[in-house]
């Protein structure tokens, strides 16, 4: 069975504003922002993004708060035999998000780039476990948006909970 989107964030907001009397125009102003902006991506990677991979976006897109300021932390995340063909997909995601105006992403190093789910889901804890693993793998379950193919995405993130649960 298919895993289904994650109710957004906003409809969260939506039910404080009509609680609180409340009217809150930047944040209703983020979301049209992410909104057009997730669009926009849906369109322009519609049918480039491999079967055995996912493009996957974090941060103010995600959660739907996106500015005029926002950078734009994404993965590649590879669920699959490993080919070089994948480097290259890597560096058309990374020029069409610049030509489409995204901001690249921080300079931590943790986005950017391909990741196979391998450390993703087997390097749970233990000196293994980098920084960089542990918050993809964090914001994978918690703070990801999937554009395009959403196969791989869907698949690591319940081996994922399956490795948190089975070892918890």
């Amino acid at each position: 069975m298919p895993e289904t989107e994650p109710k957004s964030q906003n409809t969260w907001i939506n039910r404080l504003e009509r609680d609180l009397g409340a009217h809150w125009i930047a944040l209703r102003k983020a979301r049209d922002t992410t909104n057009a902006k997730r669009d926009a991506l849906q369109k322009a990677f519609s049918g480039d993004i491999a079967p055995d991979t996912t493009l996957v976006l974090f941060g103010s897109i995600a959660r739907e708060e996106m500015t005029s300021g926002s950078d734009t932390d994404w993965l590649l995340l590879v669920d699959g035999q490993a080919f070089p063909q994948h480097l290259d997909q890597q560096h058309a995601i990374a020029e069409k998000l610049h030509k489409l105006g995204f901001e690249r992403p921080s300079r931590s190093g943790a986005f950017g780039r391909m990741v196979g789910s391998h450390d993703i889901v087997h390097e749970i804890g233990g000196e293994d476990d980098t920084n960089s693993n542990t918050t993809r793998r964090v914001l994978l379950l918690l703070e990801s948006f999937p554009v395009g193919n959403r196969e791989a995405y869907d698949r690591v993130r319940r081996q994922v909970l399956n490795r948190y649960l089975r070892e918890g």
